[in-house]
């Protein structure tokens, strides 16, 4: 059962892109939001958490427990790349305090890292869908068209739009990150305009002949609002 636990924990990073029928070049922690989940590090901690718990209470003469111990004392020392050192970081970075040899609230522990994992998705401000989808969906959880949208094509396409841009998918280039004012658009590369969603529904030229065809689009959007109605 460990064997097939794990194998499914790495097919699932797969089986999202595919859900959502998006670019592998799409930022994980945006697939992530737009299904409601959260990274795979927060399952792998809740493990790690337990299975400190479970040796801790252990009598004081147990060889797995010396050995943790010895480590946790080895990280307050010298040695700074064991498993006991992160374990450390990551208790001061969600208790404020290490508690390396005491129990604690795994589940209030694991909330926390959810918490700050959606505090730095809706914080980020290098990414377009984010500034735009944010305020329109103010909330982590799974985007609402995922079970709205019956059809399959119709939903993956909504799902490109929202996580598919340039200013998403052209973080980098050649081994460089670049930055947002530089994630230009590549069907109309002469007007040097970042591919974003008001440049794609709105201004992009290579669409005017689909855009003409609906006159009753708003003219911008605007800090997340879709503006001109």
């Amino acid at each position: 059962m460990t064997s097939v636990a794990r194998l499914i924990r790495w097919r699932c990073q797969i089986w999202t892109l595919v859900l959502l029928g998006v670019r592998k070049s799409t930022a994980n922690h945006m697939v992530l939001a737009e299904l409601g989940r959260f990274p795979l590090q927060v399952h792998f901690w809740q493990q790690i958490l337990r299975y400190h718990h479970r040796t801790i209470a252990l009598d004081s003469v147990r060889l797995v427990k010396l050995a943790m111990v010895d480590g946790f004392a080895l990280h307050q020392t010298a040695v700074k790349d064991n498993w006991q050192h992160y374990l450390g970081d990551f208790l001061h970075g969600h208790l404020g305090q290490q508690q390396l040899f005491h129990n604690f609230d795994i589940v209030s522990v694991i909330e926390r890292a959810m918490h700050q994992h959606a505090f730095k998705y809706f914080a980020d401000v290098q990414h377009s869908s984010l500034m735009l989808y944010r305020t329109m969906q103010p909330e982590y959880k799974s985007a609402e068209y995922l079970s709205v949208v019956k059809c399959v094509s119709n939903r993956r396409l909504i799902s490109r739009f929202r996580t598919g841009l340039r200013v998403d998918t052209g973080r980098w280039a050649d081994g460089v990150e670049l930055d947002r004012t530089d994630r230009l658009c590549l069907v109309c590369k002469s007007l040097g305009c970042v591919e974003d969603e008001q440049h794609f529904v709105f201004d992009c030229p290579a669409y005017s002949h689909i855009r003409s065809q609906h006159l009753d689009l708003p003219l911008q959007i605007r800090g997340g609002v879709y503006m001109g109605w």
